[in-house]
C-alpha cells in the first residue's frame, strides 16, 4: 500500500504507525527508491510524498504440546538533538534545561557543543523546552518531525527561523519578511543577495542548519 505523508511525519513515525520496529525496513525497500533518491534524508519528508508500506507477514512453525513465547519488538527510540547558540553563533555550554516530552520531565545541561540530546518515541511530535532559571527562565515549543526539505519555501523558512532570522510565519510563501530574511542570510554567507531561494542559498541553509 501507499501512504501519503502528512505534515509532521517522518519515516520513523510512519514506521512506528504501521508496526515496523525499524524505519530502515521502509527506507531500504526497493519500491521506495525514488523517494530515497529525491529526499535523501528519512527525517525530512514533505506533505504529499508517497511511502510504500510493504505487507507484514509473520510465519511461525511451532511444535504442538509445548508453550511458546513470541516477543515482538517495539520501535526503537529516536534521538532528539537540539543545539543552543548565542547571537554570535557560539555554542552555549552548560545551560540548564528541562524538557517535557512524552509525559516525562527530563533535565540536565547542554554539552560543550551547546547540544541537548534526549531519546524520544518515534511518534512524538512536540515537546516543551525550558531554559535558564528564575526570572531568566524561558519556554520554547519544539516541533518534532516538522522540518520540510530545504528546497521548499516552508523548509527554508523553518531553517531561517532556527538560525535566528525572522522570515515571518512558516506558510510556504515568500512575502516581504521571508525575502528580507533571505537577503540577510545571503549577505551573511557572502552570496549574491537576491532574496530568492536559489541553489546556492539552499546548499548554504543545509550546511548552516546541519541538514
Amino acid at each position: 500500500m501507499l501512504h501519503v505523508v502528512e505534515q509532521g511525519e517522518c519515516l520513523s513515525s510512519i514506521a512506528a504507525r504501521f508496526g515496523f520496529h525499524d524505519w530502515r525496513l521502509l527506507w531500504n525497500d526497493p519500491q521506495n527508491e525514488e523517494l530515497k533518491t529525491k529526499r535523501q534524508d528519512p527525517n525530512i519528508l514533505f506533505p504529499g510524498d508517497l511511502v510504500f508500506i510493504p505487507l507484514k507477514l509473520l510465519t511461525f512453525v511451532l511444535p504442538t504440546g509445548k508453550r511458546h513465547v513470541i516477543v515482538i519488538k517495539r520501535p526503537s527510540p529516536e534521538t532528539l538533538r537540539l543545539r543552543l547558540l548565542d547571537a554570535l553563533d557560539v555554542p552555549r555550554d552548560g545551560v540548564r534545561y528541562e524538557l517535557v516530552v512524552d509525559g516525562e520531565i527530563r533535565s540536565g545541561q547542554s554539552n560543550a557543543d551547546g547540544e541537548i540530546v534526549e531519546k524520544v518515541r518515534p511518534r512524538t511530535v512536540s515537546a516543551q523546552l525550558f531554559l535558564g532559571e528564575g526570572d531568566a527562565r524561558r519556554e520554547y515549543r519544539v516541533s518534532i518531525g516538522h522540518l520540510d526539505p530545504a528546497d521548499t519555501i516552508s523548509g527554508a523558512q523553518a531553517r531561517l527561523t532556527n538560525l535566528g532570522l525572522d522570515p515571518g510565519p512558516i506558510d510556504g510563501k515568500i512575502g516581504p519578511l521571508t525575502s528580507a530574511a533571505l537577503h540577510e542570510f545571503q549577505e551573511l554567507m557572502g552570496l549574491e543577495s537576491t532574496g530568492e531561494l536559489d541553489d546556492k542559498t539552499i546548499s548554504a541553509l543545509k550546511e548552516q542548519h546541519g541538514r
